[in-house]
Parts: C-alpha cells; structure tokens; sequence
C-alpha cells in the first residue's frame, strides 16, 4: 500500500486492504482480529474510562482445544490485589462464577447442567465444604462435611452429611426434632410430644425463674405476673424432698414467700413420709417455716396438725389456739351440723375442758343418731333423751351401771347413787329342819334382782315319807343370793303363804321367814320347831323382797 494511499485512507477514517491489514502484532483479516504476540494476550483499552460497545446478538469466547474459556471481569482498585470475578465455562461441562479477592481463586457458584432440567443444580459457596445449590423445586444450604438444609415446596430439612435427620418440618403439619436418627420431640396441634426423658436443672415456662437454690432441680410454672407452683427437688438439712409448691422457693437455706400477701403451700415426699403443710402470706422473698397441716408418717399414721402422729394410733388431731382437734359432720360448707372432737369456746361442753365431745350444732333442731347395721341403733333426742331403737343397753365392766346422782337425795344418808345390775332367774330352794334336808315332791323358785334388792317367790312341797323328829327350826336354802345380816338389814323377812306341817295348816298364825343366817330364811312363829310325824303331807312357800349383799 502507497504511503499517499494510506494518509488518504486515514483521513477519511477509513482503512481498507484486500489481503488484510497488519499493525505491529495485529492482524486484521475479515471478520477476524488476531495477534501473533507471544504471550497470546489481545487488549482493547479505550482512551480513559471509555467504553467498547459490541453490537451483536451473541458474543463467544471460544477456548482453545481441552482449555476452559473465562471471561474475566477486573477492576482497577489501585490496590493491586488483583480483585477479579471470572465466568469460566470449565472443561466438565460446568459454569464457575470466582473470585480472586484473596490472592487465590474461588468459587463463588458451580452450576451444573444435567439432561433431566429436575437434576440440574447450582452451587453457592464453594464445593462440598460450603455449599448452598438449588436442584428442580429444592434449595440445599450447608456445609457438606457437617449436613445441609433441605427446603421444597412442602418440607423443610435439616440433615447431616449421612442422610441422618436432625430437624424436620412440614407445611401445615407437625415438626420434628432427632437424636441420633431417633425422633425426640414433635409438634402436634395439642402441644408438644416428647420420646424420652427431660433433663436439665431448672425449667420455668411463663414465668421469671426464682432464687431457688443450687441443689434444687426446679420445673417452674406461672402466668407471667405474680402466681407460680413449682414442681421441685429439695436437698434440704437431713434429706431430700421431692415437693409440689405454690408461692414460693427454697434458697438453698430457707424458705422463702414468691410474692407479698400470697399463701405458701406444698405437699412434700420426706423419705417415705408424706406432708401436707402451709403458711399464711408475707412480703415477698420474706424468709419462713412451714405451718403442718397433715402429715403421713412412714408407718402410715396420719397427724392432722400433728407434726409427729401418736405411735399405736392411726390418726392423731391437734387443736390449736383458735381451732377444735374435731371432726366436723355438715350438710353445708358453712354450718357446723355436728363434730366429734375435743370442743373448745362455744361449743365446749364444760369450759377449760378437753373431754372428747360428739357435740351437736346449736342451730340444728334434728336428733342426732348412731346407724348400726343399716338402722338406728342409739338416738340422742332434741331435748337430751337418749333412745336405744333396737337391741339392749349393755353393762360391760361389772359395778356399773345407771348413776343417779344428779338426783335429789332423801333425809337419810346415802351410800350409792348407782343402779349397777338387773337379772331375773329361777332356783330351787330346799327345805331343812335344823341342818336335815327334807325330801321333796314339787319344788318352784323365782327370783328377780334390781341392784342389791331381790324379789323372791319360792314353793315346796313333801309327802309323808318326810317325817321327821329332828330338833330345831324349819329352814329353806339354795338361795340365789346371799342375803345381808343383822342391824344393817334390819333383820329383813318375807311372809309365808302355804304353811302346813304333818297335815295341819298353820297359815293362819303369825310366822315369817327371817334372814338371820346370809345362806337361808328362817321360819320364826309358834310353829318354828314343830315335828313332822309323817301322817300329813308338808307345803311350805314364801314371796317377799330382800337385801342381798
């Protein structure tokens, strides 16, 4: 080319040549532009910050034979650290978005085609190390060696680099929680399921936990104000307590009020023994003892105010100050119907006393009555009267009996007051004269005893073959008590009714039978000592009350 042709050309801005152009190592030939550098580089550098426009539907960078081609974007940060982002179509098929901040490349994104689209997938942060890559409807985020998190349109992942699930969530549904492959907790639309045990040393849910103490294992509850119970293990001095708490914690050392004014209570498990204790409210974290309500001792005893129940007995009571050590009988919530107890104030019986009183209540106008057998056995009538229904009064201790002394006495001296027996009964009474006992035909003999007084009726009868010549007076014995003697009796006696001896009657004539020995009645009168010869037959009877000891 003509160095005239040249300036021309360029003058015009226009170069054109038939076998191509060439400038210092460029060639321009065609469509082509080339260079026979030997580094192979070609650069397009724009005066300043000027910009190259490529007006064209595609542009290629088309790598060498097994090279990969990138396209590398480098920005000038007078830094010199070469802060470069490459798009490298690499040789296995896969796309590499890299950086080269740190001095090294890295890549930032893999993604890799696959001829099924659902199996395509792109991968963020680099390799299995770090990774976040998307694959059909699925995002995968994680680091490989550890796990990853698994996300579609329904579920929801976690899984370790194993295919071992840790966490596991679905839409609209319940999640779950693993260890070790084994499910451990899940959601439900009730709450929450748990497969195993709970461990841990306190848990509180809707309320702030209190200053419980470092050997207390605490399962908290509240509503997030001032109420709480407390599900609790206790290390206290002497033991350990398993207790059920409301309104208040044990610091280590005391027990102590959660909020002002509030009641304390707790049933507490005390090395087999159960308590049941409480305590009227104080200021809150205020220090204080428990007030024992029931106890349940570890051979089963229970003490209703009564720290330790008394050994032998099942139950013990304890009164106090201001309460009865009573069982209380209602119909009602607010009325006293009736109680068993030791009474005190207005209910007492006697005051000061601490008889054990079954006490009726003052506003109750109903007899009160004790059931046996499905029926009343005794009543205590409205007005004092006791009634026994069915079945006998029975003396069970001999010498007691019926006490009558609230009663108004007599002039005379009094020596007993107590009705103390009753019995009723037959006897056979034999007929001596002196100390000979008489044969006999019919005997009868009837007795009924009230206290010491007898009431006595006797018959004896003998043919002729009892006759007699013994000397002495008539006599009848085999009494059915002893009787009393002398002055203290009063020489009691009774009267005859049938009187014949050897056929003749002496009934007519003034005779009784008279107590002067304890063991027999004596018969005094004009016919005492009379013989029976035997030509008559004998009768002999008597009816009276005596004395006997």
């Amino acid at each position: 080319m003509s160095r005239a042709r040249d300036i021309a050309n360029l003058q015009s801005s226009k170069i054109t040549a038939d076998a191509g152009i060439d400038i210092d190592n460029i060639t321009l030939e065609d469509n082509t532009i080339s260079t026979t550098n030997s580094n192979g580089n070609l650069t397009v550098a724009p005066n300043g910050t000027g910009d190259i426009y490529l007006s064209t539907d595609k542009t290629i960078v088309l790598a060498g034979e097994g090279e990969s081609a990138t396209l590398m974007l480098v920005p000038d940060e007078s830094d010199d650290a070469g802060d470069d982002w490459s798009f490298i179509a690499n040789t296995d098929n896969t796309l590499t978005i890299t950086n080269d901040i740190s001095g090294s490349n890295v890549a930032h994104v893999t993604i890799t085609p696959h001829a099924t689209v659902t199996s395509s997938l792109a991968t963020f942060a680099g390799g299995v190390d770090a990774a976040t890559f998307f694959r059909a409807n699925n995002f995968y985020t994680g680091v490989g060696s550890q796990g990853f998190v698994n996300v579609d349109t329904n579920n929801c992942q976690i899984v370790s680099q194993s295919g071992e699930p840790h966490m596991y969530f679905t839409n609209d549904g319940s999640a779950y929680m693993y260890h070790d492959g084994a499910e451990r907790i899940k959601t439900v639309a009730g709450g929450l399921e748990f497969t195993g045990t709970i461990t841990g040393t306190n848990i509180t849910l809707g309320t702030t936990l209190e200053g419980w103490g470092a050997n207390s294992h605490v399962i908290q509850l509240g509503d997030g104000t001032v109420d709480n119970g407390a599900l609790a293990w206790n290390t206290i001095s002497g033991g350990d307590h398993f207790d059920l708490m409301y309104q208040c914690y044990f610091d280590g050392t005391n027990f102590k009020y959660a909020a002002g004014s509030a009641n304390a209570s707790r049933v507490s498990q005390y090395t087999g023994e159960i308590r049941f204790d409480r305590k009227a409210g104080g200021s809150e974290n205020a220090t204080f003892t428990w007030d024992s309500s029931m106890r349940i001792d570890t051979s089963g005893r229970i003490g209703i105010g009564a720290t330790a129940p008394t050994a032998n007995y099942k139950m013990t009571i304890k009164e106090t100050a201001s309460e009865n050590a009573a069982i209380v009988f209602t119909d009602t919530d607010d009325m006293v119907g009736g109680f068993c107890g030791m009474a005190r104030g207005t209910d007492q019986i006697v005051s000061g006393a601490t008889n054990v009183d079954f006490v009726v209540g003052s506003s109750y106008t109903t007899d009160t009555h004790i059931i046996s057998n499905d029926a009343i056995g005794l009543s205590v009538l409205n007005g004092g009267n006791v009634k026994v229904a069915t079945g006998n009064l029975i003396i069970g201790t001999s010498g007691k009996g019926i006490d009558f002394s609230a009663t108004s006495d007599g002039n005379g001296t009094d020596t007993s007051e107590l009705l103390d027996d009753y019995e009723e009964g037959t006897f056979t009474p034999i007929v001596y004269k002196n100390n000979t006992a008489m044969t006999s035909v019919t005997v009868y003999g009837n007795y009924t005893k009230v206290g010491d007084f007898m009431y006595i009726s006797f018959y004896w009868y003998g043919n002729s073959n009892s006759a007699t010549t013994v000397g002495g007076q008539w006599n009848v014995r085999n009494l059915p008590y002893d009787l009393r003697l002398g002055g203290y009796s009063a020489y009691q006696s009774i009267a005859p009714g049938y009187l014949y001896i050897g056929g003749t009657d002496y009934s007519g004539n003034t005779a009784r039978w008279q107590a002067n020995h304890s063991d027999r009645l004596t018969l005094y009168g004009s016919m005492a000592s009379t013989e029976h010869d035997g030509s008559g037959n004998i009768e002999m009877s008597g009816t009276g009350v005596l004395r006997v000891s």
